[in-house]
């Protein structure tokens, strides 16, 4: 049961880069610069907009991401007109799966103490004018968690 929630939402402006896989070479294994880069740029606009410290945090989150992607600039008026209206829905690429784990893996120490604690995760990709990726946390404040039941 949980009492109550705070809520944020922030929005990192730009084209959604997704997870890249590590990159393995003889002096050992390493985050590609491009995720690396786009993790703290997430991290930047976070602790722009939050007025309290969450690395601490160890409650539950649920979180929304909706990923904004550029309506291509050879397309119609008209096929702009739906594709911003949702009549034509985005399959190209970022991959919503790679967008959403740069994002949980960004705030980890900054939003809460691990992404583990994200027990609702909603993510969606839309056409959009401005590219960018809206996201939105709520912290559940309150409560019992399964980890203290357990104990």
């Amino acid at each position: 049961m949980h009492n109550a929630a705070e809520a944020l939402t922030f929005f990192v402006p730009g084209p959604a880069v997704g997870k890249q896989r590590p990159r393995v070479t003889a002096h050992g294994t390493f985050t590609p610069t491009k995720t690396r880069e786009y993790e703290r740029r997430i991290g930047r606009f976070y602790a722009a907009k939050a007025t309290k410290r969450r690395e601490d945090f160890t409650g539950p989150v649920d979180m929304s991401i909706v990923i904004g992607v550029p309506v291509p600039q050879y397309v119609s008026a008209k096929k702009r007109i739906a594709m911003l209206s949702g009549s034509i829905e985005p399959l190209n690429k970022p991959d919503i799966d790679n967008v959403a784990k740069s994002v949980l893996d960004a705030l980890n120490g900054l939003a809460y103490a691990d992404d583990k604690q994200v027990r609702e995760l909603r993510v969606q990709k839309r056409y959009a004018d401005v590219p960018g990726v809206t996201v939105t946390l709520h912290w559940w404040l309150g409560g019992v968690s399964d980890e203290r039941v357990s104990k």
